[in-house]
């Protein structure tokens, strides 16, 4: 599973994922200064349209993502391009109409909205057509693995949107900002379409459409949103309780675990489509490859984790020193990004093979998760949220590595080993943490070091032990080493 090209597409896809990242937080501290309140305020309120553009065709696109990789397997090459031809049309079509909606509610509104709005609406009206037109080409190129172009694409719209929504800020403030990111969005489809060789035509079958939409709405607008909620709902009920202060508290923990979370994300979205393809093979389910990425998945998480919990005390006292209150919530967040994490591929698997129980299970530990957050925020302590969260992700992590599993329950004493790794790591972190006093001592960059390279003597010792029987990280080490060697020799010939 995790080969040469594998490893290639995942740094390459992480490497645009920090560079995204990063330029999104410095735009972030550029634009509010030089926008303003009133016009940062006005370019925000438009991001919602953009937060759901991609929503604009239905979710259609996901029918791409899981049902191909099926059609070229059965070399029924003639039924891709008809799909994507379908799918392409049908996302130009409910741009075109969402666009016409947008324009005809700002003039309808056009005497209770101010100037700015207004405009602002007439330009915002481009964003779902670009962003939908965007996304379909992102998961057509994703179908064929072609992530090397997919990064550089991320890397020139992070520049570009710097570089654009800056200087038409400074010169036409939130209606040029607003203008640049349709402007970038426009520059990336075209880069796009040339560099990948699309030729579309137009192909709208309304009985074809009809049933990829059978499958594509449930994935796209149930599923995709009942893990939104899952996601947010402890903002929601902290927000509603407590208040923007716990909130701010309680974010300083989930932009950390966000950081954490970029790698495996990475290796989800690269591994993921290798996954889809194997089990659309109904002669060929690979379950060693999927549990041996997922195992190999939490054996980095758990050791990166575990980095980030101890150091997490010195991070947030030297770069947020007015958020130490949040220190613990932070370092229970970041062991919610391990489960989340080892349930990247298990999400991929699950649609594929049992959607219907896997919709229903996510039903139901939405409803029981929004529960125990109310009851638990009674205590008006974001820690008990946290400390909910993190048993949420974990029930969560074990219902949907069974569910990926049910053709094949021989294997179900994996998920012990990797929800056990996690246990470890916590474990671990747990004791070294409450040693000679952690409020202090994490200050103290040699003490800091020693706990971290106590954490590393009893971690990796663990897991070495596991794969004793397995041989899974000896293997991935071995070709590892096996490909980097192949790759000097050549250079050196």
């Amino acid at each position: 599973m995790i080969n040469r090209k594998s490893t290639k597409d995942i740094f390459g896809y992480f490497l645009s994922q920090v560079i995204f990242e990063a330029f999104s937080v410095l735009r972030g501290f550029i634009l509010p200064n030089i926008l303003g309140p009133l016009h940062y305020g006005v370019v925000s309120t438009f991001n919602i349209i953009e937060r759901y553009s991609n929503y604009s065709n239905l979710g259609i696109h996901y029918v791409a993502l899981y049902k191909i990789p099926s059609l070229k397997l059965k070399n029924e090459y003639e039924s891709v391009n008809d799909m994507k031809n379908n799918i392409f049309c049908f996302t130009l079509f409910c741009g075109i109409i969402t666009f016409f909606f947008l324009i005809i509610l700002a003039f309808i509104n056009y005497t209770k909205l101010t100037r700015i709005f207004f405009w602002g609406l007439l330009i915002s009206s481009l964003l779902p057509l670009l962003i939908s037109l965007r996304g379909v080409i992102i998961t057509f190129l994703k179908t064929e693995k072609n992530f090397s172009l997919i990064s550089r694409i991320i890397i020139i719209s992070s520049l570009s949107a710097l570089v654009l929504t800056v200087l038409f800020g400074v010169i036409f403030k939130s209606l040029g900002v607003l203008f640049a990111q349709a402007l970038v969005l426009f520059i990336c489809i075209i880069i796009l379409l040339k560099s990948s060789g699309y030729k579309f035509h137009f192909e709208l079958s309304i009985k074809k459409i009809f049933e990829m939409l059978k499958f594509s709405f449930p994935v796209a607008f149930i599923v995709e949103i009942l893990r939104s909620f899952l996601a947010t709902m402890d903002k929601i009920i902290i927000f509603k309780h407590l208040g923007p202060v716990f909130v701010g508290l309680y974010t300083i923990g989930l932009s950390l675990k966000g950081c954490l979370s970029l790698l495996p994300y990475s290796i989800s979205v690269v591994l993921g489509q290798n996954l889809i393809e194997n089990y659309s093979d109904l002669t060929n389910h690979s379950f060693n490859s999927f549990f041996n990425s997922t195992y190999l998945l939490a054996v980095i998480m758990g050791f990166f984790s575990g980095l980030f919990f101890l150091s997490i005390p010195a991070i947030i006292s030297i770069i947020f020193p007015a958020y130490k209150i949040g220190i613990q919530t932070a370092q229970i967040l970041v062991f919610v990004a391990f489960f989340e994490s080892i349930n990247g591929l298990a999400h991929h698997v699950s649609i594929v093979n049992n959607l219907k129980v896997y919709i229903f299970s996510l039903f139901i530990l939405a409803v029981l998760g929004y529960v125990i957050l109310n009851f638990t925020v009674i205590n008006l302590n974001v820690l008990y949220v946290a400390i909910s969260i993190l048993v949420i992700s974990a029930i969560n992590s074990v219902i949907v590595l069974v569910i990926s599993i049910m053709p094949n329950f021989r294997n179900l004493n994996i998920i012990f080993v990797i929800l056990g790794i996690g246990c470890f790591s916590f474990f671990i972190c747990f004791l070294l943490n409450n040693i000679g006093g952690s409020k202090l001592n994490e200050m103290l960059l040699p003490i800091l070091i020693l706990k971290l390279f106590c954490f590393s003597v009893l971690y990796f010792p663990f897991v070495l032990y596991l794969d004793s029987d397995r041989k899974i990280i000896r293997r991935f080490y071995n070709n590892l080493m096996l490909y980097l060697f192949r790759d000097n020799k050549r250079k050196s010939v």
